[in-house]
């Protein structure tokens, strides 16, 4: 609902009318005229010629039981992204600590220390591909049917629930039998940044002093996660908030490696500097199928992470890989700081022409992963649905909430924990007030589940019909590359939702790519 009724001043010239957020009234030409310049904007570099519109309401998923949830959950690598064309495996994600008392935050599109480009790669997904190849060398990325971001699922399910009208485009590409989903990186829309959750994440999230200084400068952590969804074996990458232990005593990150402190460090070569471009430049290693035989994938072999025993839909797939020993019955009390890394300088290994790969970092248990979220107390009432579709496809089971009006978030303690879950599963807490402690939300992600599963069927059908469309464009091809644009009207009917599918232009094969060209197989 609009605030107070009011009329938006910008018209169709509002941005986030373009966006589909604007909590103002518009005309309906103001609708029609945005509408025009979105789905144009959109539908730029996509050929005219070939385009073709999947029909969303025929689409019901393949499953004998119409059931459709993840299953088979495995942690495979986490990495944090530095600089453009810069990673550190394994990487550590900032630590959380909710403030206690109130805090004032501009919004995040007028704060200065927020205001840097973020890390941009040559290949979108390449430092996925390498974080898995580094932890996990005996997992065969080729046999996946999916690979994507979790905010890009979420996004879909979004979508397809049409609730707002809003307009986006997928960038697709086909390696083999993989289908690689991502969001289209070039759409103005990415740099507009509403809300204050960046701030406030900036406020609370931080890197200890102990960390490598390759770390507490990073811009990012990111965790890869396989699961099967609706049928298919998908390979997800999500961004990490933050870790907090939470009082969660019994289970402790594994320390570094030794390898790391007795081989021979190199000092990293500077984001953009010469020499680093001159030291990447060149053809790419020829590809292994053994990827253990890799000259720099044995430093990492104690890297492996391992399932703590966070979800029992978790299926450990059998490895040769020498991982770190099992834990004992018997688990003494431990820090909740995860130890530091024995060395403040950093190892790195050139693994292809396009990434530099810093040693780094240690694995955080699952378990102790958080997702942030912030909302607006004056028009947010029940949390919305879509926040917790980017937890379920992410598989973070921790959660923080926190409320904010104009910017001021005020903190203070709930009475108990029982009555903090049920505020903030139905949004009714009081005023601004946000409660101060990290809350599992596993149960509430399975009833959501069961409660969700009209949206999560198209969602998976969606995926699956787009795969198997894009394949029958390949016509010989080893690799192609397509576009998908997606409306929706807000009326929350499935007619009201469209998606076309478009060759880019050039051909299918015309374009950036999302993987380095070394990867995948011909199909």
């Amino acid at each position: 609902m609009a605030p107070f009724g009011k009329k938006c001043r910008h018209g169709p010239n509002c941005w986030y009318l373009r966006i589909g957020i604007c909590q103002y009234l518009h005309s309906d030409s103001d609708h029609a005229a945005v509408r025009r310049t979105r789905l144009d904007e959109l539908h730029r570099g996509l050929s005219r010629h070939r385009q073709e519109l999947v029909d969303v309401a025929s689409l019901a998923p393949e499953s004998e039981d119409n059931f459709v949830g993840i299953a088979q959950e495995r942690e495979l690598a986490s990495f944090n992204k530095v600089c453009g064309g810069e990673i550190a495996v394994p990487g550590i994600p900032p630590r959380f600590t909710p403030p206690t008392g109130p805090l004032e935050l501009p919004r995040d599109d007028h704060n200065g220390p927020l205001r840097r480009d973020f890390p941009r790669y040559t290949f979108q997904f390449e430092p996925l591909l390498r974080s898995v190849e580094l932890m996990q060398p005996t997992f065969d990325m080729e046999a996946v049917d999916v690979i994507s971001n979790a905010g890009n699922l979420s996004k879909l399910y979004e979508m397809l629930r049409n609730t707002s009208w809003q307009a986006m485009r997928f960038e697709l590409e086909l390696r083999g039998r993989t289908l690689l989903l991502s969001r289209w990186s070039d759409d103005p829309a990415l740099a507009f940044r509403p809300g204050y959750g960046g701030g406030f994440e900036r406020e609370t999230c931080r890197h200890g002093a102990e960390e490598d200084p390759v770390l507490r400068h990073s811009a990012s952590h990111h965790r890869v996660v396989a699961y099967r969804f609706g049928g298919l074996q998908y390979v997800v990458q999500s961004e990490v908030d933050a870790y907090s232990c939470n009082g969660d005593d019994h289970a402790r990150p594994p320390p570094p490696p030794q390898s790391q402190t007795q081989s021979q460090p190199a000092a990293p070569a500077r984001c953009g500097s010469k020499h680093n471009q001159a030291r990447l430049r060149g053809r790419p290693p020829p590809r292994q199928k053994k990827r253990a035989a890799s000259t720099h994938i044995s430093g990492f072999a104690a890297l492996t992470l391992d399932d703590p025993g966070d979800s029992k839909a978790f299926a450990a797939a059998a490895t040769t890989t020498t991982t770190l020993p099992k834990k004992t019955a018997t688990t003494p009390t431990l820090s909740k700081t995860p130890p530091p890394t024995t060395t403040t300088e950093t190892r790195t290994t050139a693994t292809s022409p396009t990434l530099l790969i810093h040693h780094a970092g240690r694995p955080i248990p699952p378990s102790w992963l958080v997702e942030i979220k912030t909302y607006n107390a004056r028009t947010v009432g029940p949390r919305p649905l879509t926040a917790l579709a980017q937890v379920y496809f992410a598989r973070r089971a921790q959660l923080y909430e926190a409320r904010h009006e104009g910017g001021v978030f005020l903190f203070r303690p709930r009475r108990g924990e029982a009555e903090a879950e049920g505020a903030a599963a139905t949004g009714t807490g009081t005023g601004t007030g946000t409660g101060t402690v990290v809350r599992d939300v596993g149960g509430e992600l399975c009833a959501w589940e069961h409660s969700e599963q009209p949206v999560l069927g198209k969602v998976a059908a969606l995926v699956r019909a787009v795969r198997e469309r894009v394949a029958e464009w390949r016509r010989g091809r080893g690799v192609v590359r397509a576009g998908m644009v997606c409306e929706s009207d807000g009326t929350g009917a499935e007619g009201g939702v469209r998606v076309w599918l478009c060759e880019r232009e050039g051909g299918a094969q015309g374009g950036d790519g999302l993987m380095p060209e070394d990867w995948g197989g011909s199909g």
